[in-house]
């Protein structure tokens, strides 16, 4: 976590990213614009882990230095991505490439949801627990590495799943899978040079913004999120 100014935090949101086991993968502070007619929020710059897209490449950068930009739209929102695509050569830090990403997110309901409903249903409970770790990881820390493998994600995603679907399938009681959960959080490693996002230890920021500086438009929580999305759970993706 880095914390964030006061002057950077007043009329600020926040947007926190979380990896599908619920570790923290980046967070940005930015500001709501509505010019034209469109309302559209920005953050600063941002230091983030490669995707999955790039990881499995293997590239000689190692990181993004970010720009994220979100529109709302009458049926969702469109998000644009600007990335840097940094790293080291003969000693410098360079930039070997720049992307620019549209993503369309639009209310959908014309499928069924059951199986999340089911899912979500016989999870909660312990993936409420594993949030608890995370947190209190940060809590003590003040920041978080979490390795990756550029095949699968977050190191710890496989293990924290599996433990989830044996609860849906019955072979494991919630208790049960919470205890064997307890402490996997906490076991990684927890120093790590400034500045560091490799995509085998890429740093995960927070940012907290407190209700009595925040804007008009923010709800009333001490952890600001940008849209009113909770935490979604996709087994098969990776981000």
């Amino acid at each position: 976590m880095q914390p964030v100014a006061a002057a950077d935090r007043k009329n600020s949101w926040s947007q926190i990213v979380y990896q599908t086991d619920d570790s923290p993968r980046y967070g940005a502070v930015g500001r709501w614009t509505f010019d034209n007619d469109v309302a559209e929020w920005t953050s600063q710059e941002t230091l983030r882990p490669l995707a999955r897209r790039d990881a499995v490449r293997h590239p000689p950068y190692d990181r993004y230095v970010a720009v994220n930009r979100h529109a709302i739209t009458p049926t969702g929102w469109v998000q644009e991505e600007d990335n840097a695509k940094v790293g080291t050569k003969d000693g410098r830090t360079v930039t070997f490439t720049h992307e620019t990403v549209v993503n369309s997110y639009n209310r959908a309901t014309g499928f069924p949801i059951a199986a999340a409903d089911d899912y979500w249903a016989a999870t909660k409970d312990y993936w409420a627990k594993v949030r608890a770790d995370w947190d209190a990881v940060l809590a003590a820390n003040k920041q978080l590495v979490v390795p990756e493998v550029a095949e699968d994600g977050s190191s710890t995603g496989a293990k924290l799943g599996d433990l989830a679907d044996d609860i849906l399938g019955g072979t494991k009681k919630t208790e049960t899978a919470r205890r064997i959960a307890v402490g996997w959080p906490a076991m990684l490693k927890t120093k790590v040079e400034k500045g560091d996002t490799s995509r085998t230890s890429p740093v995960a920021l927070r940012a907290n913004i407190p209700p009595d500086v925040a804007g008009p438009l923010s709800p009333d929580t001490s952890l600001i999120p940008l849209l009113p999305l909770v935490r979604h759970r996709y087994p098969d993706t990776r981000y």
